[in-house]
């Protein structure tokens, strides 16, 4: 798909992952400048551990800055003060990096979470709009 939108004179991408998608993007981002960013949601990054890679390395050779969006049940190093989030700010500056973290969430409140509960309905709703913002800030 990105070839054929390069093909259309295309040259950058804005990309919003969602859990394991936001494996891939990150995956994609370290052969790639093709972003503009990441926007990650409820992200899975440490998913790159069952493909006997270290997630580590992947934050690590990331060529773009991101928005982590984790839930209050993921994983410490998605964090404000995870170490993810630091590797990130320290190759990006804290000017293109983001997180909001969302402590009254599950994993994948976003896509799949129950939106007649007003928390979630809320919280998607402000991730949708955090998301806008942090893509229009960067373009």
């Amino acid at each position: 798909m990105i070839q054929y939108l390069k093909d259309k004179g295309f040259k950058k991408f804005h990309s919003v992952g969602y859990c394991f998608g936001v494996y891939v993007l990150f995956k994609y981002a370290n052969k790639s400048e093709d972003f503009i960013e990441i926007v990650g949601c409820h992200p899975s990054i440490g998913a790159a551990g069952a493909f006997g890679e270290n997630p580590d390395d992947l934050v690590k050779g990331v060529k773009c800055p991101a928005y982590l969006m984790p839930a209050g049940n993921d994983a410490d190093n998605l964090k404000t003060d995870g170490e993810y989030f630091k590797i990130l700010i320290s190759k990006f500056g804290n000017d293109k990096v983001a997180c909001t973290e969302f402590p009254d969430m599950i994993h994948g409140f976003v896509v799949r979470g129950d939106v007649s509960d007003e928390k979630v309905k809320r919280d998607v709703e402000k991730a949708i709009d955090l998301s806008v913002q942090y893509m229009n800030k960067l373009s």
